[in-house]
């Protein structure tokens, strides 16, 4: 008999736990294997508190493998593949399950080990991806081999627990991923950057809310999600009062959503920090740029403990088996070191499968995932799942408009450095845990900053902040308007967008676009990319932790991928991906701007279309713009062939009251019938000379003074042909004699009193025909002066240019042109224009060379600048002065030895 060892009480009792632990293992006779990737990384860092409480219940989800991965893998790239007999030949939930999904009895066998272990199951999945069940820490522990701890969290005032070892099961129990096995990643949405609550009921005149999304993303379509539905990820409950609120600002009635409440979930709303928020501006969102979409939340139960996947797998497997919905948003997300789970990847994988697009928030933290921590305590932390690959990650960006309703101007990086903890950004960086998809690889990451082996985030972006929402929250009473910001507005207006283009595609009985990474970098990478995508160029997302990432570069970068859709272009090429007709460029005017007696800085346009496809087609253009000619309007095309047309201001655009124009034309291929949009827009500046040309027929805005014979105005029909008029029906025609014997010396002052502002330079433009005495003055000074001058060819009805730069003392100047002698002068299209100064718009090196392009002034000349130390104020002139001949000008010159130069286009005093 063995010696009896006498030990404390706790002791005891611990021993004995331990020798049933092994006896239970020993007795099983099973061969077990571990399952990695369930103990956080940080757990080797710290020291346990005490166990788990044997008697404590969690809810877990038991995953199993798919019967065959790589099988799946080639089905899916098959299937994104726009040359392939397989293209968006999606499959159905059972059909997938048969050909991938694991096996009844693996399935079996799993439910089997469950029930075995004293596990209650709970709930069983048609795919026979997962099995729910509940049970007892000690059961866990025995079944899977572990201990689960209690640890304090290095970065949160909270305690986590987690297993001090991977799980391990018999080897023929075909498990996959254990989820629910710690609580160490923090849930959290991605909205985390809202500002204080506004009055009730109002909304900032600066923010944007319903209409705002669609004017500025998708002016011109008419689908409103009819027939789409849209699934929500969420995590907390919401206030139909407050969505019946917003949908009564916005001017929506009928508005449909449902809820689908999983695992426990009540519906009842305030259970997690910002949840109300992220679940009604979810639902506002999709509400804004798919109205006519029905809006189904999925509500998975977070209840303590929060533990990791198990919530969110149980929640994409359900929609996965639904199947109603062709996009998935998803604002909600773990932060935490190298997440990444097994059974989230396969269900992923089965949405691709069956034509489901899924959009998830990349983030509010900034670059890389920095923590937001104070002080930050680690780096590099993941967002999950916005790294998954077979996920659209969508970023953020600050949007500008014309007004409420109106179009779209510009895009920045969303990026708010006022937090001290870091500051709010649009998240993007390189995934510590994916390799670099197929579809990433041909892009150039050396100048971005991302990875060309590792997964790179986001992939698209739209606007995240000056969101106007309404909420319904604990700390407020009834709904409460709030201006709020962050990707998890991004990213439902991203899925809302994809039922506007599955609603057009189901009206032409096409299948729905499912996983659109591969469609979208493919476009993204053509030649249509400034056609389909706002690119970013502007901002970055860095932050106190991540101080030298990311930056915005043209094309790709990780602050917002490829950018913000143009809504008319790219719904058609995401339907047609292979879509043959080019169309360059792949924008209308900029801006095109003067008129009312200033000239226009643009006033046409030169596109190229070309069929890059295998078989003819026809196309026709849409234009109806008063102010646009466009020529020729129809066509065919050959393959391989191209086609010229051009787009131009008609002369009336000149007699345009001031104010802003738009202009959309459509250009259709008629065989595939996608149509494609070019945007032009004309702003008609109100004159700073008044009745220039004398279009009034009178001198209306002039003062007159002195002497002189005869004054009419005259239209083309007055004056001897050609010629007549300068432009426009109108010029002005005077008439002085030195025959009056009371007035022997006659003479006529006309002038005009102009507003300007101080320190402005101007050009002053006037046509001259006839001959005079003449003297031109600025304010009392003189600035041009000659006698018997003769202006045009020496024709009555031809016209010489005079052209004065002048400067701007005050806020108002008076100029006056003076005619003496016996004058027989014809005056028309006088006009003062500001010398805006030049302004880069492009430098491109290539082939030896240097490329400039700037905004110029026609017949003004220009000088290209450059230094080598940008802290020197003497410029050195590259090479000679330049002419403009246009309103842009681009000259290049041959690539300088210095290993650095800085540049700049300065214009030169006429």
């Amino acid at each position: 008999m063995p010696p009896i060892l006498r030990q404390p009480k706790s002791a005891a009792i611990f021993w004995a736990a331990l020798v049933l632990y092994v006896s239970a293992l020993a007795l099983s006779g099973a061969e077990l294997r571990a399952l990695p990737g369930h103990v956080p990384s940080v757990v080797s860092k710290l020291a346990p508190l005490q166990r788990m409480a044997p008697t404590n219940h969690l809810s877990l989800a038991v995953a199993l493998p798919l019967r065959d991965p790589s099988g799946l893998t080639n089905f899916l790239q098959q299937l994104y593949d726009p040359s392939s007999p397989q293209f968006r030949h999606f499959l159905t939930p059972v059909q997938f399950t048969e050909r991938f999904g694991p096996s009844s009895e693996d399935y079996e066998g799993v439910l089997q080990y469950a029930r075995a272990n004293g596990f209650v199951v709970t709930h069983t999945h048609a795919n026979r991806l997962l099995v729910n069940v509940d049970t007892t820490v000690a059961n866990i522990e025995k079944a899977f081999s572990l201990h689960l701890n209690l640890y304090q969290h290095p970065n949160e005032s909270r305690h986590f627990f987690a297993p001090d070892r991977n799980p391990s099961l018999p080897k023929d129990v075909p498990a996959l991923e254990i989820c629910g096995l710690n609580n160490y990643p923090t849930l959290c949405a991605a909205d985390g950057a809202g500002l204080a609550p506004q009055i009730p009921g109002y909304i900032k005149p600066n923010d944007f809310v319903g209409n705002d999304y669609r004017a500025a993303y998708v002016p011109g379509v008419t689908e409103n999600g009819a027939g789409q539905t849209v699934a929500l990820i969420e995590f907390d409950g919401f206030d139909p009062n407050a969505i019946n609120q917003y949908a009564a600002l916005i001017g929506v009635s009928n508005v449909l959503f449902t809820n689908i409440l999983l695992d426990g979930a009540t519906g009842a709303f305030g259970t997690v920090n910002g949840g109300p928020g992220e679940v009604a501006g979810d639902i506002e969102m999709v509400m804004s740029m798919a109205p006519g979409a029905q809006i189904v939340c999925y509500e998975g139960s977070f209840a303590n403990p929060q533990s990791f996947s198990a919530p969110f797998v149980d929640v994409m497997n359900q929609i996965a088996l639904d199947n109603t919905a062709r996009q998935i948003s998803c604002s909600w997300g773990y932060r935490g070191n190298s997440l990444v789970s097994p059974a989230a990847d396969e269900i992923f994988q089965e949405f691709a499968a069956q034509g489901q697009s899924f959009f998830q928030g990349a983030g509010d933290w900034g670059a890389d995932w920095a923590s937001y921590a104070n002080p930050p305590l680690q780096t590099n932390w993941t967002y999950w799942p916005a790294d998954n690959p077979y996920v659209t990650s969508v970023g953020g960006t600050e949007l500008s408009t014309t007004g409420p309703g109106g179009a779209w101007v510009s895009e920045t990086v969303w990026n708010n450095r006022t937090d001290l903890r870091g500051g709010y950004a649009g998240t993007g960086g390189v995934s510590p845990n994916y390799s670099i998809p197929s579809w990433q690889k041909s892009i150039d990451m050396s100048a971005n900053g991302g990875s060309a082996g590792m997964r790179n985030v986001p992939d698209v972006a739209m606007v995240a902040d000056g969101i106007g929402v309404v909420e319904t929250i604990p700390s407020y009473p009834g709904p409460v308007s709030f201006s709020e910001a962050g990707t998890s507005f991004a990213t439902p207006l991203w899925a809302a967008f994809v039922a506007l283009a599955n609603q057009r595609g189901a009206s032409n009985n096409q299948p729905p676009l499912g996983f659109i990474n591969p469609t979208i970098y493919q476009l993204a990478s053509g030649p249509n990319y400034s056609s389909l995508f706002h690119d970013v160029t502007l901002g970055d997302n860095t932050n106190l932790v991540s101080g030298n990432q990311f930056y915005a570069q043209p094309g790709y970068d990780l602050c917002t991928g490829w950018g913000s859709p143009i809504g008319q272009n790219l719904l058609g090429f995401l339907l047609h991906p292979t879509e043959p007709f080019s169309i360059l460029p792949a924008t209308g005017f900029d801006s095109a701007n003067g008129g009312s007696g200033n000239p226009f800085n643009i006033t046409s346009q030169t596109y190229t279309l070309t069929n890059n496809g295998s078989d003819p087609f026809t196309w026709s253009l849409a234009n109806t713009s008063p102010w646009l000619c466009i020529s020729p309007t129809n066509g065919a095309l050959m393959v391989g062939a191209s086609a010229s047309l051009t787009a131009s201001l008609r002369a009336s655009t000149a007699g345009l009251p001031a104010g802003n124009y738009d202009a959309d034309v459509w250009f259709t291929n008629l065989a595939s019938g996608v149509a494609q949009n070019r945007h032009f827009t004309l702003e008609v500046a109100q004159p700073l000379i008044k009745n220039g040309g004398f279009e009034t027929a009178d001198l209306s805005d002039w003062t007159a003074n002195g002497y002189w014979n005869h004054y009419r105005t005259g239209s083309e029909a007055d004056i001897a042909s050609p010629g007549g008029a300068h432009s426009g029906d109108y010029v002005g025609i005077f008439y002085g004699t030195s025959q009056n014997l009371y007035q022997p010396e006659t003479y006529l002052d006309l002038s005009q009193s102009v507003a300007t502002a101080p320190g402005q330079r101007y050009l002053l433009s006037l046509w001259l025909g006839g001959n005079s005495d003449m003297r031109a003055l600025w304010n009392g000074a003189t600035i041009f002066e000659g006698t018997n001058l003769e202006f045009g060819s020496g024709a009555y009805n031809t016209y010489s240019n005079l052209k004065f730069e002048v400067a701007a003392a005050g806020t108002a100047a008076t100029f006056v042109i003076h005619f003496e002698g016996n004058f027989s002068m014809l005056m028309d299209d006088v006009s003062l224009i500001p010398l805006l100064p030049p302004r880069l718009q492009a430098v491109a090196a290539s082939d030896g060379s240097i490329g400039f392009t700037w905004n110029a002034i026609n017949d003004l000349t220009y000088q290209i600048q450059f230094t080598t130390d940008l802290g020197q104020t003497n410029w050195t002139n590259f090479d000679a002065p330049v002419t403009a001949t246009d309103a842009t000008m681009t000259v290049s010159y041959p690539i300088a030895s210095d290993a650095q130069r800085f540049y700049r286009v300065v214009l030169l005093v006429p």
